[in-house]
């Protein structure tokens, strides 16, 4: 009897202490305070809200943007691109061009993966086999396409083997994320793509699949401990979610904002709205193996046809720039000289006739329904222009997958709208697509244009390879091979507490954000 009494009493001791404890933690305000990398309270936390979580923390089988946000803050690349996009040391220190077909790099010997297996040359290796093992079914291995081997030279020295000259060769080391040779043989690629560890400047902490990504700073890291303790990448479909997230305060950085959704943004003193320049593009092309494109004054006509002002300040509301060439101008190796074909419908209409329509003609358009922003509507402006010079055009919206499908195959529309990113920030990957002769998008065949497109492929010296490009983008709109139309305006918002800036490749690194004081 004496002890069921004293049990109910500490029964009920326990729970007073219980409703206390939940009655104090319901009186707190919630925060952003966090137990940081060094388990310390009130350590800071930047969320970083992207359209859709991460598909798997192995970087070799990913390609999309968001998963390799995530990524690139929980591993390192041998080189990496700065704020500029030029090419900088990374987990490699130097690097030598030692043969047409070698290079050789020289590597960190300070580093560590955050398990504390070694970084050295074996890890290097282990990386590059494995994206090129088609057992792994590597999502990035196109990129490196162009290289056959990594040799091991020393225990810090590889040397990389290339199939002929490759201009790209150190663009494509910017994307070779490294991963710890010994851990994923003993634990799994399944495991490792669930727990990934890396060199990075945050390590791994967690993943609620659909939610978010944590990670926290690692203060062993090579350039330096991060500004910011803790990065939460928060997966947010809905873009209006994201923006109600900017203005109360639970998501720091937002980025590729519609430009019709960020008027509230701008009025709000706690964020910072952010406009930049990136590679992302959209183009007018020819199916040229099919009439009427395969006649050179028709071209013409519709290159004097079109005017990309209306869209650029009216449709997009100045949040794009007119495209003089179908490349970016971001891209550091694109000429800047080349000028477009000028607006002027009265000789549109003149080549027109030479091209045998005097009264006019009907033609089919293909474009892109939502691949790109506002990729439709864009056509519709250029199918309109087109009309007032006498090209009646049937506009045919296509699915991505059966517009690649019929490119391809050259059974596309004699015009075509598409839209053009540039992995590679080069010139040559994306100008050989779609206008080299042999190019996988191509639907144009022009040999000077091929033979000016393999010069520019024998050097790596920037302004030589720019030389060249001038030649063969003046070559292109002199025979209208293809028109620049746009050029997008990456729109981007963060939290005034925080310090970071847009990059032109659309990337976001986590080692970039800081916090201002």
């Amino acid at each position: 009897m004496y002890l069921h009494k004293f049990a109910d009493k500490m029964q009920k001791s326990t729970m007073m202490l219980v409703l206390a404890c939940v009655l104090s933690m319901c009186l707190c305000p919630m925060t952003n305070t966090v137990l940081g990398a060094s388990g310390r309270a009130g350590a800071s936390e930047v969320v970083v809200a992207q359209g859709a979580d991460a598909v798997t923390l192995d970087p070799q089988k990913q390609s999309d943007t968001d998963t390799g946000n995530v990524c690139n803050s929980i591993y390192d690349p041998l080189l990496l691109r700065d704020q500029d996009m030029s090419i900088k040391p990374a987990l490699a220190t130097d690097w030598k061009r030692t043969s047409t077909t070698e290079w050789v790099l020289n590597l960190r010997r300070d580093v560590k993966f955050h398990n504390g297996e070694p970084f050295n040359a074996d890890a290097v290796k282990f990386t590059f086999d494995r994206v090129k093992d088609p057992a792994t079914r590597a999502l990035i291995a196109p990129l490196f396409s162009t290289i056959l081997k990594c040799e091991v030279v020393g225990p810090y020295t590889v040397r990389f083997v290339t199939d002929g000259l490759d201009p790209v060769f150190l663009g494509r080391l910017t994307n070779l994320l490294i991963v710890p040779p010994k851990y994923i043989k003993e634990k799994g690629d399944d495991y490792f793509a669930r727990h990934p560890v890396g060199t990075g400047p945050y390590l791994f902490v967690q993943w609620v699949r659909d939610d978010r990504v944590v990670v926290e700073a690692n203060d062993q890291y090579f350039r330096g401990r991060p500004a910011v303790d803790r990065i939460v990448w928060k997966a947010v479909p809905e873009m209006a979610t994201r923006i109600a997230g900017l203005q109360t305060g639970e998501i720091d950085i937002v980025q590729s904002i519609p430009s019709d959704q960020i008027g509230a943004l701008k009025t709000s003193r706690s964020v910072k709205v952010v406009t930049s320049p990136c590679a992302q593009i959209q183009m007018l092309n020819f199916n040229t193996f099919v009439a009427p494109a395969d006649n050179k004054y028709f071209r013409l006509a519709v290159a004097h046809a079109i005017d990309p002002r209306p869209i650029v300040d009216g449709l997009l509301g100045g949040y794009a720039s007119v495209l003089s060439i179908p490349i970016a101008d971001v891209i550091p190796n694109a000429p800047k000289s080349v000028k477009r074909l000028p607006y002027d419908p009265a000789k549109a209409k003149e080549y027109l006739a030479k091209a045998g329509y005097p009264s006019g003609l009907s033609v089919e358009m293909n474009c892109q329904n939502g691949k790109y922003p506002m990729d439709k509507e864009i056509a519709q402006i250029l199918a309109q222009q087109l009309s007032q010079v006498g090209i009646k055009v049937t506009l045919m919206p296509l699915e991505f997958g059966q517009f690649q499908t019929q490119m391809r195959a050259r059974k596309i529309a004699p015009l075509y709208t598409t839209g053009g990113n540039n992995v590679l920030l080069d010139t040559d990957p994306q100008f050989n697509a779609f206008y080299g002769s042999g190019g996988a998008l191509s639907t144009y065949s022009n040999k000077a244009l091929d033979d000016l497109i393999d010069q520019g492929r024998t050097s790596t010296e920037t302004k030589d390879r720019v030389a060249v490009y001038e030649k063969a983008f003046a070559l292109l709109r002199d025979d209208a091979g293809g028109i620049g139309i746009i050029q997008y305006t990456l729109i981007s918002a963060s939290s005034t507490k925080v310090s970071w800036a847009p990059r032109p490749d659309g990337r976001i690194r986590a080692y970039d954000i800081g916090l201002r004081k």
